[in-house]
């Protein structure tokens, strides 16, 4: 409302229409394992907003809603999202990277005869998995008893608490069992045991 000096008022009305940005962020905080990849954003993020995002340093795209970023390094990312008319949101997310967990497996060189057993162990991991589970007493645990018929290459696979992999392998090289059996006696009466002579 407005009045002049003689009393005189007069008014009128203004609208205001408040345009908002909408839904966007960069997404939680989160890790990867080393060499590993993660989508940022939220699933809910506007695909009509204009995103900006920095470091460009494993990015898959620095103007997705959603990029993938694989980085080498723990990185911290920011996204500056515009719409227009309206103040630009700044959103950041922490991109953890976590080394590759130093998996180790002793004995490294095994030699043992037919019918005899070795113990393996695996150490520098949170869990484990072994394979082929040929002559193995176990294959998800740290230590297992080996008693492989034949010369074999063991794989293990070992995780830390956070999923991350690591890889390594064992051979145990069995020496055959050259022992002739000779039976002492043979009934050849046609009833199936001991028919024939070896």
């Amino acid at each position: 409302t407005v009045t002049d000096a003689d009393g005189n008022s007069g008014r009128d009305t203004l609208y205001i229409d408040i345009n908002p940005i909408g839904v966007a962020d960069a997404g939680p905080d989160t890790f990867v394992c080393t060499g590993g990849q993660v989508q940022l954003g939220l699933p809910s993020n506007d695909n009509a907003l204009a995103y900006a995002w920095t470091p460009t340093t494993g990015l898959s795209s620095t103007s997705a809603a959603r990029p993938v970023a694989t980085p080498t390094v723990t990185t911290l990312y920011t996204v500056t999202i515009n719409s227009a008319g309206c103040t630009p949101k700044v959103s950041t997310v922490l991109v953890t990277v976590r080394p590759i967990p130093p998996l180790s497996v002793s004995p490294t060189t095994i030699t043992i005869e037919e019918g005899q057993t070795v113990v393996l162990t695996a150490s520098g991991c949170a869990s484990y998995f072994w394979s082929p589970p040929d002559g193995l007493s176990s294959i998800n645990t740290a230590q297992v008893n080996a008693e492989p018929i034949d010369t074999v290459t063991y794989l293990i696979a070992g995780f830390d608490s956070f999923g991350c992999p690591n890889y390594t392998s064992v051979t145990v090289n069995v020496i055959p069992n050259k022992e002739l059996y000779i039976y002492n006696s043979f009934s050849p009466n046609g009833d199936g045991i001991n028919d024939l002579f070896y």
